[in-house]
């Protein structure tokens, strides 16, 4: 982990020219004063809601979005979208979160659902492999052995979000 953050922040911090002076803050369970108070225009996270649900901090990062985003401000979200008339596994253990799920969570800390699109939609994926989502490309967790069918499918079926912080 430590060399994966090493050459996350060097990727960003060795290049002024296309980056200018990145600064690089810690993001985690506990810790969600990483940026001022109405700071950001926007804010982008791609496939991590099902991991805040894992650690049981899924509220606490949502709201720390609505204090970061300035008046207006948007947040886009991708994730691996579950079944909508499944029941939603509070841990998201198969990676899968429903769409009405991630609305509750970004409602309930103050956001507006402004629009969804199915660019990363994907209905080859049937969301029943050995370990959710992650059996899937990238990952091939626990099918290195047989990959074919998971290659085949692709990644999986993401739903791609977009909400707006009010701006009164």
């Amino acid at each position: 982990m430590r060399n994966q953050r090493a050459e996350f922040e060097n990727r960003f911090t060795s290049d002024p020219d296309l980056f200018g002076t990145p600064r690089v803050t810690d993001f985690c369970k506990g810790l969600y004063d990483y940026a001022p108070d109405a700071w950001a225009d926007v804010i982008l996270t791609i496939r991590n809601v099902h991991n805040w649900m894992w650690g049981g901090y899924a509220e606490e990062v949502f709201d720390s979005f609505y204090r970061i985003l300035k008046p207006g401000g948007a947040l886009g979200l991708e994730a691996h979208r579950g079944y909508p008339v499944k029941p939603q596994d509070p841990g998201a253990k198969d990676c899968n979160v429903r769409e009405d799920t991630v609305i509750a969570f970004t409602e309930s800390a103050g956001l507006v659902f402004e629009d969804r699109s199915e660019i990363n939609a994907n209905p080859r994926d049937t969301k029943d492999h050995p370990r959710g989502a992650l059996s899937l490309p990238p990952s091939l967790f626990e099918v290195q052995d047989n990959p074919g069918p998971y290659l085949a499918i692709g990644e999986s079926d993401r739903t791609t979000l977009r909400f707006r912080k009010p701006i009164s």
